[in-house]
């Protein structure tokens, strides 16, 4: 994508800045550098009925989290025939309500799962413990019949599985003392090795002129992303 690589702002390229940033309806991945630089990726959407531009992501272990965008956040409009765009908006809107009281668990499971039905509930099971922040985001754009990436072109990295270890550290030290919490850790802790899309390949493959998007062009436009945001 020869025209994005300067990081130039885009329609579908932009640094969110308020309300008045983007009109009309869309929807897209928003991708931000937290506290301590952790990265983090969510769902933002917009529809004529929605009251507003909301953000829809996964916080941690059950924090599903809705609220409105913040400035400086980095979003990427993926290439949806328009009129596909507010149905995913109200996925992601049943999503939210079906599970903002028990949230999603968090987990490295794999997001090529039917993850929500079409009334927003969530399928858990023997393989599908719980998601992480990227993976939640490709989970609705799945259910949704819009896969952002071909999870099969992304390759094991040992830093991934060092990322996941240490994930695994925190969360047990963070669950001492509760019996449920560190059940959940134990198993999350078999799923260490498998395949990781990071915040920046989700911005990145919506960032792609066609979805799914393999991992070359999702990692070469990551680059992109990453330059938008400050360090």
């Amino acid at each position: 994508m020869p025209r994005l690589r300067a990081c130039k702002m885009s329609d579908r390229l932009f640094r969110w800045i308020d309300n008045k940033t983007r009109a009309g309806t869309f929807v897209g991945v928003v991708v931000e550098r937290m506290q301590q630089g952790v990265l983090h990726v969510g769902l933002i959407y917009r529809t004529e009925t929605s009251g507003g531009p909301f953000v829809l992501h996964l916080m941690g272990h059950r924090k599903l989290v809705h609220d409105a965008p913040v400035t400086g956040q980095v979003c990427v409009l993926p290439p949806i025939d328009p009129v596909r765009l507010p149905s995913l908006a109200a996925l992601a809107r049943r999503i939210y309500i079906e599970n903002r009281d028990h949230g999603i668990p968090y987990a490295f499971s794999s997001p090529d799962h039917e993850w929500f039905t079409p009334l927003g509930h969530l399928v858990v099971g023997p393989d599908q413990l719980g998601l992480t922040c990227a993976n939640f985001v490709l989970a609705v754009y799945r259910a949704a019949g819009l896969p952002l990436v071909k999870l099969e072109t992304w390759p094991v990295r040992e830093e991934d599985k060092e990322w996941q270890s240490s994930v695994v550290e925190y969360r047990i030290a963070a669950a001492r003392g509760n019996t449920k919490k560190l059940r959940h850790v134990q198993r999350m802790k078999k799923q260490i090795g498998t395949v990781r899309c990071r915040p920046f390949e989700v911005g990145g493959a919506a960032l792609s002129d066609q979805i799914p998007c393999a991992f070359p062009e999702a990692l070469e436009n990551s680059n992109v992303i990453e330059q938008m945001l400050p360090p």
